[in-house]
């Protein structure tokens, strides 16, 4: 199966090593460089299955996108709002720049909420499209952008380099979808089998993580999978770890939450419909 995401979390990297041979699969792993293009590869069939924010694909639907979630793996939002040296309190943001991903889906939702109960609306500062965390990392630290939404490791290493936490996002939205795993839905319909055994091996990675017993051996698995020293890998293993995986409820609960933030941020309108957006019958083949 070809993935395209935009990192590799404690749980696809567990699974990458230790669960998705066992079902049969083999794969092949792609960065994304933003959610515009992970999408629109995803719809033109270069890739089978996406790991991005589930408000990225509620937003493609609502135009119309052939695109389904099909697994929630966690909830909380795993990002902090980053301003640059110069920019130590959300209050000092008022005029700056902020690094998006996309302006109207993803964190970036999330950034507008943060910045507007602090009271900084949206028009009180530009937008800066920059495309994924490292992207978005790299404007901040090259003076392109003032503020960020950052996850491990970046927004560490822009604390390093003298940036500072403006907000918490995870504090804020408990409840948002985390990992989310999305596809076509008309590929699904005719690859049920390899989506049902994709979920099942993320599945067992999110147990596998979640177990207190498995520290160690998760650690050394993020070490080992990207340039992480071990006190990064560990820390990184403490901010990711969850309780069980989500149940196809708890999933549908978290997709809603999503939606209720792009309300909050001004950008959904109407009634919420789960049905337009999850297929949780792929999340119950456990």
């Amino acid at each position: 199966m070809r993935l395209i995401a935009f990192s590799r979390p404690a749980a696809l990297v567990v699974a990458s090593r230790r669960f998705f041979a066992a079902e049969g699969l083999e794969v092949m792993f792609t960065r994304a460089s933003s959610s515009r293009a992970q999408l629109d590869a995803l719809l033109a069939g270069e890739h089978d299955v996406a790991h991005t924010a589930a408000d990225n694909v509620v937003a493609r639907v609502d135009g119309g996108a052939d695109l389904r979630i099909v697994l929630v793996a966690d909830r909380g939002a795993e990002h902090r709002l980053i301003g640059a040296p110069s920019v130590p309190t959300i209050a000092a943001f008022a005029g700056r720049r902020l690094a998006v991903d996309a302006a109207e889906s993803g964190h970036a939702i999330l950034a507008y909420v943060l910045l507007a109960e602090a009271g900084v609306p949206r028009d009180a500062y530009a937008i800066v499209p920059a495309g994924s965390t490292r992207e978005r990392y790299d404007a901040l630290l090259e003076g392109r952008a003032d503020a960020a939404m950052l996850n491990a490791p970046h927004d560490e290493r822009a604390i390093v380099a003298g940036c500072h936490v403006l907000a918490d996002a995870a504090a804020r939205f408990p409840e948002h979808p985390g990992l989310t795993v999305a596809v076509r839905a008309s590929w699904a319909v005719t690859h049920r089998r390899e989506v049902a055994a994709y979920c099942r091996a993320l599945f067992a990675a999110v147990r596998f993580v979640a177990d207190p017993t498995n520290r160690e051996r998760v650690i050394a698995d993020l070490a080992a999978d990207a340039d992480m020293t071990p006190d990064e890998a560990a820390r990184r293993y403490a901010r990711e770890r969850r309780a069980a995986p989500l149940t196809p409820n708890e999933m549908g609960s978290a997709i809603a939450a999503g939606w209720e933030a792009r309300r909050a941020a001004g950008l959904a309108i109407g009634t919420f419909d789960l049905s337009r957006y999850f297929d949780p019958s792929f999340a119950r083949e456990r």
